[in-house]
């Protein structure tokens, strides 16, 4: 949840001496504060001091394909040799994961528990 922290960090001296923690609140403040406005959100999709909102993407792309990789399912048919031409299909899903929602849950918690 770093990526959504309003905390400021000091990144020198000058005028324009803070920048944001959080991802999208960096991104943003780089987009209305910064006269060059592509350099601006350049350095906001990847800078170093900090999380970026590249990485931010890729992480909800990474949970929204797990998503899609769990429910995905394969059906393979079973033919018996005692009653010839009886065939089943048989589902198989690729990742089985009955405690999806638990670590969910878990990771949720752990990162309010990071931000309080």
């Amino acid at each position: 949840m770093a990526g959504f922290s309003p905390e400021h960090i000091n990144v020198g001296e000058g005028k324009d001496n803070f920048e944001y923690e959080g991802a999208i609140f960096a991104l943003f403040h780089n987009l209305f504060s910064k006269t060059n406005k592509p350099a601006g959100v350049l350095s906001a999709l990847a800078r170093l001091s900090g999380p970026n909102v590249y990485r931010l993407a890729v992480t909800i792309a990474l949970v929204f394909a797990m998503i899609y990789v769990q429910q995905y399912r394969v059906e393979i048919k079973l033919s018996s040799r005692k009653m010839r031409g009886f065939s089943q299909p048989y589902p198989i899903k690729m990742i089985y994961a009955s405690n999806i929602c638990l670590i969910c849950y878990t990771i949720l918690v752990a990162n309010i528990y990071f931000l309080s």
